[in-house]
């Protein structure tokens, strides 16, 4: 009577946790749905390639990708309007690279998930600044391939002093 009521109360406890994994992994996107997003990267000094020191907005007219560039103080910085990409903010990112024409260099640590080493070859700092990222003003507490999107949100990559 112990052993099946021990048994029970197990399985009870694996279901209440698979709905609990289920809704959070649910919750604010998910799957491989698509999602319609706004990624900002700010190089913040430290360089970028395209359309250097100024402001580069990418925006979708028909079936093209148009970019317009302004005068930024030599700060440079990309944004990238309504892009529709996967779910996860890894999606968002390497879809913007597709469009805007730069690489990606990203490492996956088990059971951390993806950690982004450079965009568009500025390379992270051991110790120093490197590539952080939040949603909607938010920091963002997951990593890049995990943290699941809501349609219109806005995704800043910001090459910053790292906390460590």
């Amino acid at each position: 009577m112990k052993t099946g009521g021990l048994v029970c109360l197990v399985v009870i406890l694996a279901i209440v946790s698979a709905i609990t994994v289920s809704g959070c992994l649910s919750s604010g996107g998910g799957g491989n749905e698509q999602r319609t997003a706004t990624l900002v990267v700010d190089f913040n000094g430290s360089g970028g390639q395209i359309n250097p020191g100024n402001k580069t907005i990418w925006t979708k007219v028909g079936n093209v990708w148009n970019s317009e560039s302004q005068s930024n103080d030599g700060h440079t910085i990309w944004v990238f309007r309504n892009v529709t990409s996967g779910s996860k903010v890894l999606d968002l990112l390497e879809a913007c690279s597709v469009i805007g024409g730069f690489e990606i260099a990203a490492k996956n640590y088990v059971g951390m998930g993806t950690f982004v080493e450079a965009i568009d070859q500025v390379h992270n700092e051991m110790p120093g600044r490197g590539w952080q990222y939040d949603v909607n003003r938010q920091y963002a507490n997951q990593a890049c391939n995990i943290y699941a999107l809501n349609d219109q949100d806005v995704v800043t990559w910001v090459f910053a002093d790292m906390p460590w």
